[in-house]
């Protein structure tokens, strides 16, 4: 069954509960990522981009969530997909994506990025990511996958 869910714009600290289920061993958690879509680190992201903070709201409850900010002039980083365990597979994880991708358009992107996990590439699948074989560490579970946007 797919679900109808609101996609809706969100502050940091409504989404910042959501991230710490979805990375329970972080520390601190930054707004924004300074990874870059080549592997490598660009502290100038903190101060030269914005990032969205997404929502998924089913009769007015926030279900899932979702970020996005540019990595450079032309890359747009998805960052921090999460939905609620008893509405995954429902249609919100594309949804939330979808809504990133419109807003790495809006941003004049031509590629949207992100580093999923592998038990959850097949939304980002659905959406005509590619998967990478690049890794930050050879043992992660994470990728580097992208999609261009036209």
């Amino acid at each position: 069954m797919k679900l109808n869910a609101r996609i809706s714009l969100l502050s940091l600290n409504q989404i910042m509960p959501f991230w710490k289920m979805l990375w329970p061993s972080e520390g601190e958690i930054r707004p924004k990522s300074s990874m870059t879509f080549d592997g490598q680190f660009d502290l100038s992201i903190y101060s030269n981009y914005n990032a969205v903070y997404l929502g998924a709201l089913i009769d007015g409850k926030l279900i899932g969530v979702n970020s996005g900010h540019k990595t450079s002039p032309i890359h747009f980083r998805s960052r921090g997909l999460y939905v609620v365990p008893e509405f995954r597979k429902q249609g919100v994880g594309s949804a939330l994506l979808a809504a990133t991708r419109e807003e790495a358009k809006r941003r004049n992107c031509t590629l949207l990025w992100s580093y999923p996990k592998t038990d959850s590439f097949f939304v980002y699948e659905k959406l005509g990511f590619i998967e990478t074989d690049r890794r930050l560490k050879p043992d992660d579970s994470n990728f580097y996958a992208f999609t261009e946007l036209s």
